[in-house]
């Protein structure tokens, strides 16, 4: 799990947790994309 507040986890955290075959769980749910204007600012985050 990513011991982060949201606004700190990078695209490179999320790659991690799929190489290391982090498993969907009660706490963790892997999307596709984000509701609303949050995928609008992952998107600009992704390439840091």
């Amino acid at each position: 799990m990513i011991q982060k507040s949201f606004d700190a986890i990078y695209k490179k955290d999320i790659d991690a947790l799929i190489d290391d075959s982090v498993h969907e769980s009660k706490t963790l749910e892997y999307k596709e994309t984000l509701p609303g204007n949050a995928g609008v600012a992952w998107a600009s985050r992704t390439h840091a």
